[in-house]
């Protein structure tokens, strides 16, 4: 278990530091930060924040519904939802330091935190502790279909993308999807199956 927790908290570490990169380099959003958008214009939601926390606690809502279903543990449900203040505080702290250091901000830059980013979620899949509760649901969905998680990652990536899209086409919002974000919907679920095949055996070993 305390394995467990340092994977996980390494993994939000990772997460929060090239998240900020990637919002500072401003050429593309995660497919949940994306919807995260279109869900905070409809709703009309003040903040960002907020709508990403209340997202999230949907994702929640749909593993308390399937729990028996999915072999969930209501517990492990609801330290997803405590995990997301811990994810959204290390987002913020990392946040100034992020803008105020000097990098250069080139696409080495976003590939190098691209791949960051997805070993830090590889991190948080495998501890399955300090996880938040849509990247929660995305390893349950691939546990219970015993399918390969990376494949189970760009499949749900690109629903979340789909329904954007669909709000867009139907004018009901109004967010932007750009070519950062098609290459993340593509490309993350292939990063995780990457340090899957070559890490999983590892991590199974040592949890």
């Amino acid at each position: 278990m305390f394995r467990r927790l340092v994977y996980g908290f390494i993994g939000a570490n990772l997460l929060a530091v090239c998240l900020n990169i990637i919002i500072v380099m401003d050429i593309g959003m995660s497919p949940f930060d994306t919807a995260t958008l279109a869900f905070q214009e409809f709703f009309n939601i003040a903040g960002f924040g907020d709508a990403s926390f209340i997202l999230h606690l949907s994702f929640a809502v749909i593993m308390l519904l399937l729990y028996k279903k999915l072999n969930i543990k209501v517990k492990d449900i609801f330290i997803s939802i405590l995990c997301i203040f811990l994810i959204t505080r290390l987002i913020s702290l990392y946040s100034e330091f992020i803008k105020l250091t000097i990098l250069d901000f080139s696409y080495i830059t976003f590939l190098v935190a691209f791949i960051t980013l997805n070993f830090g979620l590889f991190l948080m899949s495998k501890s399955n502790m300090i996880i938040a509760p849509y990247d929660k649901l995305v390893v349950e969905i691939s546990l219970f279909v015993k399918k390969e998680l990376g494949i189970i990652r760009t499949i749900c990536d690109s629903l979340l993308i789909v329904v954007v899209v669909l709000l867009i086409l139907l004018s009901i919002v109004t967010t932007t999807i750009s070519i950062g974000t098609v290459f993340i919907t593509v490309f993350t679920g292939l990063n995780i199956k990457f340090y899957n095949h070559f890490l999983g055996d590892f991590f199974k070993n040592y949890n």
